[in-house]
């Protein structure tokens, strides 16, 4: 598989799993009057699809509960862009034993999620279609960066354990 195919790929199971869980999470949370509960959702799905995009099922489970983890806290202990974006990258980092793995994965998580959101900060105003639009739209930036970003990391390292070889 090249290089920027399994980018892509790993991209795609990153938005797709973070903009669903945003969309889902958005559309439930003015109904229970729990912002920080989309965020739960959001972190679960997106967590979990990056790691089934490792076909790994125990990291798919890991990463979701991570990931509702880091995403329920940082929304609901700060209203802070900076420490909901740096929990939430923390949180998927953690899923992985490579430190360096995980930083990258904090920096290029809080880029994304981080420009999405002061983009379209004032777009929700409690309404359950407009709440699920603002977070199915973080949840596709930000998470196509996080999954672009272990795409690239997963290639790279098999690219060096086929030096290896």
């Amino acid at each position: 598989m090249s290089m920027r195919k399994s980018i892509f790929i790993f991209a795609l199971w990153g938005l797709i799993g973070f903009g669903f869980g945003g969309a889902v999470g958005g559309a439930i949370w003015p109904r229970i009057s729990q912002p920080y509960f989309g965020f739960v959702v959001m972190g679960a799905a997106g967590g979990a699809s990056l790691g089934l995009a490792l076909k790994n099922r125990r990291r798919a489970f890991i990463s979701g509960v991570t990931g509702a983890i880091g995403f329920g806290v940082g929304s609901y202990l700060a209203p802070l862009l900076v420490l909901l974006v740096g929990l939430a990258g923390v949180s998927m980092g953690l899923s992985f034993p490579d430190w360096k793995r995980a930083s990258l994965l904090v920096l290029f998580g809080f880029i994304g999620f981080l420009f999405v959101m002061i983009g379209t900060w004032n777009l929700s105003n409690g309404e359950a279609l407009w709440s699920a639009i603002t977070l199915a739209l973080w949840g596709i930036i930000g998470g196509g960066a996080l999954g672009a970003t272990l795409g690239y990391m997963e290639k790279t390292k098999a690219d060096r354990q086929s030096l290896k070889s």
